[in-house]
């Protein structure tokens, strides 16, 4: 079967960290560069801390 490195979990975790970019996006005074940047870090960081 397929092989997925992501887990089901991990998946949903991600989902909602780019829930919560999304609403930075929106309302925020950060770059939007900053945000996408603690997106990508924080989606790797969750998966190495599984």
């Amino acid at each position: 079967g397929l092989n997925s490195p992501f887990t089901f979990k991990q998946i949903c975790k991600s989902y909602e960290l780019l829930n919560i970019a999304d609403l930075e996006l929106k309302d925020s005074h950060k770059e939007p560069e900053i945000i996408l940047e603690e997106l990508v870090m924080n989606i790797i960081n969750q998966r190495n801390s599984v």
